[in-house]
């Protein structure tokens, strides 16, 4: 009985370990977007086709880091680790 409880704790830690390594890499991926500036915003014009005139424009996040994803995969790659924030336009830090 001891054998299939150490093999059954054995088997916990190891997947923790694994999605400990997982999470290293993802934070490790979207820092390096964010330190080397990976990324670029768009403005796309949002049309008020009643009015015929532009109502407003809408900020898009366009990534230039590989993997080669959506911005829907970066940010919420970014949000497992906490990073989800440092992604938003205007950055915090914006001067």
């Amino acid at each position: 009985m001891m054998r299939v409880f150490a093999d059954f704790a054995a088997r916990q830690l190891e997947r923790l370990r694994e999605r400990q390594q997982r999470q290293r890499v993802v934070e490790e991926r979207v820092r390096e977007v964010l330190e080397r500036r990976r990324f670029h915003i768009v403005f796309q014009p949002m049309h008020d086709l009643a009015g015929q005139r532009i109502a407003g424009y809408e900020a898009l996040t366009r990534f230039t880091a590989e993997p080669n994803q959506g911005p829907d995969k970066w940010f919420e790659e970014a949000a497992t680790v906490g990073l989800r924030e440092d992604l938003n336009w205007p950055p915090s830090n914006w001067r």
